[in-house]
């Protein structure tokens, strides 16, 4: 990045920037997954137990 003409330490805190930024998103996403996973649990277990009260 120093070739484009950041400093050194114009250049290191875009690379924390971008660090943390990047960060955060995958540990947003990540919660997201996990909100997804349990929803589908819960729905197919609630579809189970529908299957099972209607033998």
């Amino acid at each position: 990045m120093t070739l484009t003409g950041f400093t050194e330490a114009q250049a290191g805190a875009l690379t924390t920037a971008i660090d943390r930024s990047a960060a955060r998103a995958v540990d947003d996403l990540r919660h997201d997954l996990e909100r997804w996973h349990i929803a589908l649990t819960l729905y197919l277990l609630i579809q189970i137990g529908i299957v099972l009260l209607a033998f």
